[in-house]
């Protein structure tokens, strides 16, 4: 994937955009970065240009402060399952990352390669723009005098492979439902439970 070098301009612009915060193992403070600009943008736009040219990222990039979250209020503090983990990267490898996703996501415009009716990671979308397609659509096809269908499946869906006609349930799916590896009884079992759940909302107008 050719990528375009990065200027000052593009430097300086991510600086200034930056978020007065940063995390305790942070070498270099926020506001020092911000006030230092023009003396530490011609190092960092070397340092991007680098990477992107090697496709190496530093080893120090990866190292993330970890901060565990209670998941909510009310559970045992003393449990390590109560907790979310939390990681925050360095200033300058959030930084990078910006660098290398508006290439990356440059090169996928410019080569057709976003599907037409995606809206998750990606700029001016969101579950309301994918919400406002689908309504669209059906609105669409009832002004041309067409059936209108909408299938609605649940999130436990993702959780099973098919091979072979077959249900696999995947390891962490496994674990949450206490269902042994290869036990279709339990996998079955389960399934009629959520048979509600599972089967397909469809609105049809003729």
């Amino acid at each position: 994937m050719p990528t375009t070098p990065v200027d000052l301009d593009e430097v300086t612009s991510l600086i200034s955009s930056l978020p007065n915060k940063h995390c305790r193992t942070e070498p270099l403070p926020t506001w020092l970065l911000k006030e230092c600009t023009a003396e530490l943008a011609p190092f960092m736009r070397r340092l991007f240009n680098s990477s992107l040219c090697s496709s190496h990222v530093p080893q120090s990039f990866k190292s993330a402060y970890i901060t565990p979250l209670l998941k909510k209020a009310g559970l045992d503090k003393t449990d390590v399952k109560s907790y979310r983990p939390i990681s925050n990267l360095s200033v300058v490898s959030n930084m990078l990352e910006r660098v290398i996703l508006s290439r990356l996501l440059e090169h996928l415009k410019a080569n057709g390669l976003f599907p037409n009716v995606q809206s998750a990671y990606r700029k001016c979308h969101s579950t309301e723009t994918a919400m406002a397609r689908v309504l669209s659509d059906i609105l669409m096809a009832l002004d041309r005098g067409d059936v209108a269908a909408l299938a609605l499946w649940p999130y436990w869906t993702c959780l099973l492979r098919s091979t072979q006609n077959e249900f696999i349930w995947c390891a962490p799916a496994r674990r949450r439902h206490h269902i042994p590896n290869g036990d279709k009884s339990a996998t079955a079992q389960f399934i009629r439970s959520r048979e509600p759940e599972t089967s397909a909302c469809t609105w049809t107008v003729a």
